[in-house]
């Protein structure tokens, strides 16, 4: 008969024999009690910690008596067998990319926010809800200025072409039903003129709007150019140098002058590019800056030659008698 002792609780149990298990539970406290055959009971046997192998010396390939041949090295695998999959509490929530990482995706800026829309911006500012950005602000300031400045533009143009005279054309014709045999209304910048007939010259300025011909009967030169000349008044000096660059030669005087009732100066032009030595009358009256010429046939022309004097004095009678600077002409477009 074996009698087995528990080390727990120190009650002794009578066996008439070793289980074939070699195990016993305790009816006390149920502590299983292990049985030798000798009828000795032992707790549980208990695992043996391993012992620590001592570590490997260091391998350095530079040693003189190395050898290659004992290396060892991997084998590839085809498929990496996959033993471990994380569990719920290892998962982790994507949280965006890295700030200032250049490799990162620019973000769809349809959206508003750059992904999910329930999701708070990466900067950490919650984005206002409702009104409008400073951006769009000023945009619709700067629009709303550009419209009140062109309907301001549109209403000083309209203005001035309802306040404005009748058109050039209405104005020369007016002027030929009076003009004798022989001539022919001219206007520019509603400046009116008659002028003898005869062939237009070419090559003339192209800034200021012009007319040149020579005439049919006396064969002298006729001009008349007349251009937008702002509000600013000139004075003599001024409308000098201006009608020097405008007919490309010099003016030699320049003394004030009244024509028509309208002031202005006289000279000579001289050394000019486009037109012969002639002289000239400069006017700068309601926004128009306007030159006469005459170059006469008989103006240093040889004295032995025949010249027609009384036609030449009637041809500029009726050619400086008809000058007249009329109202502004619809389309004029001062400054």
């Amino acid at each position: 008969m074996l009698t087995v002792k528990c080390p727990k609780c120190a009650v002794a149990m009578k066996l008439a024999q070793a289980p074939a298990s070699g195990r016993v539970k305790c009816p006390k406290c149920a502590t299983v009690v292990a049985v030798n055959p000798a009828g000795k009971a032992g707790a549980a046997p208990t695992r043996q910690p391993a012992q620590r192998t001592a570590p490997m010396a260091a391998v350095d390939p530079d040693d003189d008596n190395f050898d290659f041949g004992r290396i060892s090295f991997p084998s590839a695998s085809a498929t990496a067998a996959v033993s471990h999959f994380p569990v719920a509490g290892q998962a982790s929530m994507y949280e965006g990319p890295i700030p200032g990482d250049p490799l990162a995706p620019e973000p769809d800026k349809s959206d508003g926010a750059g992904g999910d829309g329930d999701a708070p911006p990466a900067s950490g500012k919650k984005k206002k809800k409702g009104g409008m950005s400073t951006t769009a602000i000023v945009r619709m300031s700067i629009g709303l200025l550009l419209l009140i400045v062109c309907s301001t533009i549109g209403g000083l143009i309209w203005r001035q072409r309802m306040n404005a005279g009748p058109s050039e054309a209405e104005a020369i014709a007016k002027l030929q039903v009076s003009a004798p045999d022989g001539y022919q209304a001219v206007g520019i910048e509603g400046v009116l003129v008659l002028m003898p007939k005869g062939s237009a010259y070419d090559n003339l300025p192209s800034v200021i709007d012009c007319k040149a011909v020579s005439t049919f009967e006396s064969q002298s030169t006729y001009f008349l150019g007349a251009m937008n000349g702002g509000k600013r008044p000139l004075d003599k000096d001024q409308m000098r140098k201006k009608a020097e660059r405008q007919l490309g030669g010099e003016i030699l005087g320049g003394q004030e002058m009244e024509r028509n009732g309208y002031k202005g100066i006289k000279g000579v032009l001289d050394g000019s590019i486009f037109l012969p030595r002639m002289q000239v009358e400069v006017f700068h009256v309601d926004e128009r800056f306007c030159i006469l010429g005459c170059a006469p046939k008989s103006m240093g022309a040889d004295p032995s030659v025949p010249v027609d004097r009384a036609l030449e004095a009637e041809e500029q009678e009726v050619f400086y008698k008809s000058f007249t600077i009329g109202p502004i002409p619809s389309g004029f477009f001062g400054n």
